[in-house]
Parts: structure tokens; sequence; C-alpha cells
């Protein structure tokens, strides 16, 4: 009886073990983010931007609206390097926004980049700090966790449970902000 005991103790802390493993194994398997930071360009390709990594997909507006295309353009991913993005030396990019005006900016910690969608480089002089001055009304000087062109002027910055919303046009922040993300401010978007 003892031995069948120890035997059931044994075989019972091996399975633990064998499953911790394949547990560990399936974190390592599942991304904590899939997309690091992606945009529209606005010319029909849609960036996503993860660790050193980069993809463009082909928007299709004769497809379902939800589907901005059916795969990655043939080649991709790519890396983020001095040959595919001239003067963008980062990777880990945490947002990336199309201005609307032929410029896509890059946010990583402190700074951001400017980029000439046309020049296919970064613009001089970049990166330079995320300030009021850079920024008019922008409160945020580090990690932005995301920003969004909403296609009407505006463009929403997020950093943990607030946003900021920019205009674009004018070139600085809306009075009021920077609002909680909310049931209210943001329906449907809370707890999904």
């Amino acid at each position: 009886m003892k031995k069948s005991q120890e035997l059931f103790m044994l075989m019972s802390v091996l399975a633990f073990l064998i499953a911790g493993v394949f547990t560990v194994q399936a974190e390592k398997d599942v991304p904590d983010r899939v997309i690091g930071a992606g945009a529209n360009w606005g010319n029909g390709k849609v960036y996503f931007f993860k660790g050193d990594k980069y993809v463009r997909y082909s928007a299709k507006p004769d497809m379902a609206e939800d589907l901005m295309g059916d795969r990655a353009d043939p080649g991709y991913p790519k890396t983020i390097d001095k040959e595919t993005w001239p003067g963008l030396n980062w990777t880990d990019i945490d947002a990336v926004v199309f201005m609307g005006n032929g410029k896509v900016c890059f946010f990583k910690g402190k700074e951001y980049i400017q980029y000439d969608i046309d020049a296919d480089r970064a613009d001089p002089w970049y990166p330079k700090p995320i300030s009021d001055q850079t920024w008019p009304g922008m409160i945020w000087t580090d990690g932005i966790d995301d920003v969004v062109n909403w296609g009407n002027g505006k463009a929403y910055f997020f950093k943990g449970n607030e946003d900021i919303r920019y205009d674009i046009k004018d070139d600085m922040a809306d009075p009021g902000y920077p609002k909680r993300v909310n049931r209210q401010t943001w329906p449907g978007l809370v707890n999904w």
C-alpha cells in the first residue's frame, strides 16, 4: 500500500512538471501582442510593425470592410533597417500614425520620427522629443500606447486608460483632454 501511494505521489509530481513544461512552451508560442503598431498609409497600403519586423498589407476596397486584405504582400515580413526604412533607426515601435499630409509619425519612448512617404525616408533632424513644443497641448511626453487617425482631421492618442484628441490641421490637442477611456467616451471599447 505504501509503495503504491509513493508511486502515485511520484507520478502526480511528474504529471504536474510535464504539464508545467507544456504550459510554459504554449505561453512562449502565443505572443503578448500580435501587432506592436499599425497604420493605414492612405494609399491602399496598411503597415504593421512588431519588434524588428514589419508587414505590408494591401487594402482592397472591394472586400468586406472588416477584411482590409486577404494576406500580407509577397515577400513579407521584412526587417526594419536602414535600407527598408531610411532614417528610422528604431525597432519595437510604440505607435505609428498616418497624418494625412504624406507624413507618418513613429513614436517610441520619449521621441518621435516624422517619415515622408513620397521621399521614402525620415525627415531631417529627427528624432525629436514628444513635447508641448512639437505636439502643442500634448501633456504626455513618454510612452504613447497607440495613435489612430480618425479620418476626420482628428487623431486620437492613447496612453493607459486615457486619450487625447489632436486636431491635425490646427496642429494642437483639443481642449478638455485627456479624457478617460470608458463606456461613455468609447462605447463598446471597454471590457471587450
